[in-house]
């Protein structure tokens, strides 16, 4: 199912697609996708992606807010959140440690998700967003992507 997922998500965007293995060290432009049972963060210091067994959160594992929370504290204003179809509240606090950062929250339509409660929940909280039905999130991504790319780069130079 993630497999088949990833491939669909690659064919909607230019970005690198994979699922996230312990320690993956993570690379501007390239999306990771959580394995099942495992809670994915990012490591602050190092920015690779750390797997683990912790305590389920909103009753799920892996579960978006552990995620959005340590990607926040990593990356800051750059860092994207993208919000999906999905079941409960999960999203809806990780969106919000986002935004506390001036980072990005990207949220799917939930009129084109299956599952809508994630969507709307994440809405409820009022955090700003950019939403977008499921065939436009990949283009939606890459166009919040490329220009953060480009202020970080530019960041970089000026130091």
């Amino acid at each position: 199912m993630l497999e088949t997922f990833s491939q669909r998500l690659q064919r909607s965007t230019k970005l690198k697609v994979s699922l996230a293995t312990n320690n993956m060290k993570t690379e501007a432009g390239n999306i990771y996708i959580a394995p099942g049972d495992r809670h994915m963060r990012i490591e602050a210091e190092t920015f690779n992606i750390v797997l683990d067994d912790g305590p389920k959160e909103n009753f799920v594992r892996p579960s978006a807010d552990p995620l959005f929370r340590s990607a926040a504290e990593a990356y800051g204003k750059y860092c994207i959140g993208v919000v999906l179809t999905g079941l409960g509240r999960d999203a809806a606090q990780g969106a919000l440690a986002i935004s506390s950062v001036k980072g990005t929250i990207v949220i799917q339509d939930p009129e084109t998700a299956v599952a809508p409660s994630m969507p709307n929940t994440t809405i409820d909280t009022q955090v700003p967003y950019r939403l977008a039905a499921l065939d436009e999130l990949g283009k939606t991504v890459s166009e919040t992507v490329f220009p953060l790319a480009a202020l970080l780069k530019q960041n970089r130079v000026k130091s």
